[in-house]
């Protein structure tokens, strides 16, 4: 490996505090020649400041996360970015990503070809499904999380799931031909009365049902 540090050849400096008439004070031209080829070698392994081939592991210091410049950038530089870039990047254009094997079930991003194959696979297996496997599936099922279904129309009366702004209306709306409903003396909640008592009106028995007009 060629020298990239300056020595220096002849002390100069010592042949000044040497005697007069001293032989060995005298420069000689090969000790300036010398001086200056050692300089040239130096010089000549160091990088040029326009358009350098750096060679070997050459560094620079790292800048600030976010530095946008003409400033050289390093593999520590480059590492903070790239991962600073996986978060909640916003995708343009047309990104794309590797297909996931079919089944894959992970944080995996899925891309259309993925979910194509994946449609595919749940449609024929839906249709390889015997009339009675999809009849069984209907009997009793155990919903879980927060099911929902259409609202029917208010004073539907047959077999369709009640859903909670079904039933919450139904309470809320008096009956055609009342205007108050009391029970056990409670607080009116229609019109007109019906009232459910547990001791009856004279000439009654405890439990009977009774309507006033």
């Amino acid at each position: 490996m060629a020298n990239t540090t300056f020595t220096r050849l002849t002390n100069f400096e010592t042949k000044d505090g040497l005697a007069s008439g001293s032989a060995a004070k005298r420069v000689k031209g090969t000790e300036i020649e010398d001086e200056f080829s050692q300089v040239k070698a130096v010089v000549d392994v160091k990088a040029d400041i326009n358009s350098p081939a750096l060679t070997g592991t050459p560094t620079v210091p790292t800048a600030s996360a976010g530095t946008n410049t003409t400033q050289a950038s390093n593999t520590a530089f480059v590492t903070t970015a790239v991962a600073n870039g996986k978060v909640s990047p916003a995708l343009t254009g047309t990104p794309t990503a590797p297909t996931a094997s079919s089944g894959t079930n992970t944080t995996q991003i899925a891309t259309t070809a993925y979910v194509e194959t994946a449609k595919t696979a749940a449609i024929t297996s839906a249709n390889n499904y015997t009339d009675t496997e999809v009849s069984d599936a209907k009997v009793s099922p155990a919903f879980t999380g927060t099911p929902t279904a259409p609202t029917a129309s208010s004073a539907t009366n047959n077999t369709q799931i009640a859903t909670t702004a079904y039933v919450t209306n139904a309470i809320s709306s008096a009956p055609s031909g009342y205007s108050s409903v009391v029970i056990d003396g409670g607080s009116a909640v229609y019109n007109k009365t019906a009232y459910i008592n547990n001791s009856g009106p004279s000439g009654g028995s405890d439990g009977d049902v009774w309507f006033e007009y």
